[in-house]
């Protein structure tokens, strides 16, 4: 197919701007770069997140990530080389930007990453993962469309089912849910002139510009964790799964989910100036 667009996962991690983060840890730069909570971000970065990139079965893509400068030298340096152990250089970036909208960082990115061809704008929160045939199934959706263009563009690409990861709380646990529009992975075709995934309501862009939806199987695990940046609330349409560790999805497709030690996740001390997450509503 011509003009195939590539594929940017786009993450921020505490970043300090407007980006649509509606926790109270976002207020300050004191509450977002408390030694504490930068400890359990990094423990799920860790953790979770970089190991799903790391175990994907294609590799055709780069990271974009957005972080402060105001994260304190030794986080900075932390970030810089987890990404170096698990993603390897040149395949991503790293911006700690000054205080703006986080879709400005995103324009500049994709003007040096792609130019004026279009992007698949990939969403992986620092705190979430991905299947590890994320990146091929996406392929796989791009290779049956049509041709790219700015004028066919933007076009949104939603994978509704997903798995949650509960670790609040002393217990380990985990749900299978689905939402029609959850961020949790949306990708959004697009190029450096339009809107970019990180200007967008998640829930409102695809249906105003239109969207293809992937419901074949889970793509994505979503962690409620002890310094969410967003209200997640666990609903009776979750369906739990007590044997999960024995899953053979879970086992086959996001494998690395088995081999941390969420005990240590649990005994990580908690932020100090930790208050709930204030939201305009539950986050779906």
């Amino acid at each position: 197919m011509n003009n195939f667009p590539k594929i940017l996962n786009c993450t921020r991690f505490s970043f300090f701007g407007n980006s649509g983060w509606k926790s109270d840890f976002s207020s300050s730069p004191e509450f977002l770069f408390e030694e504490n909570r930068l400890r359990q971000r990094f423990w799920l970065f860790e953790n979770i997140t970089l190991p799903s990139l790391s175990s994907q079965t294609s590799s055709d893509f780069h990271c974009f990530v957005l972080s402060s400068h105001l994260m304190p030298d030794w986080a900075k340096s932390r970030l810089d080389e987890l990404c170096r152990t698990y993603i390897g250089e040149g395949r991503f970036t790293i911006r700690f930007a000054r205080f703006g909208p986080a879709r400005k960082f995103v324009r500049f990115m994709l003007a040096s990453f792609s130019g004026d061809d279009p992007v698949a704008q990939v969403v992986l929160d620092d705190d979430d993962a991905l299947s590890c045939d994320y990146v091929e199934t996406l392929q796989a959706n791009l290779s049956g469309m049509d041709v790219f263009t700015e004028e066919n563009c933007p076009h949104f690409i939603t994978f509704p089912v997903g798995y949650v990861l509960g670790l609040r709380g002393k217990d380990t646990r985990v749900w299978r849910h689905g939402y029609k529009f959850i961020n949790l992975g949306l990708t959004m075709i697009g190029t450096t002139h339009q809107k970019n995934i990180f200007g967008i309501r998640h829930k409102e862009a695809p249906k105003l510009y239109g969207f293809t939806s992937d419901y074949q199987k889970p793509m994505y695990i979503r962690t409620m964790n002890n310094v969410n940046d967003s209200n997640v609330i666990i609903r009776d349409k979750w369906i739990p799964l007590d044997d999960w560790a024995n899953s053979e999805d879970i086992n086959q497709r996001f494998p690395f989910l088995l081999k941390p030690s969420f005990e240590k996740y649990h005994k990580l001390p908690l932020p100090i100036e930790q208050r709930e997450a204030s939201t305009e509503g539950p986050v779906e």
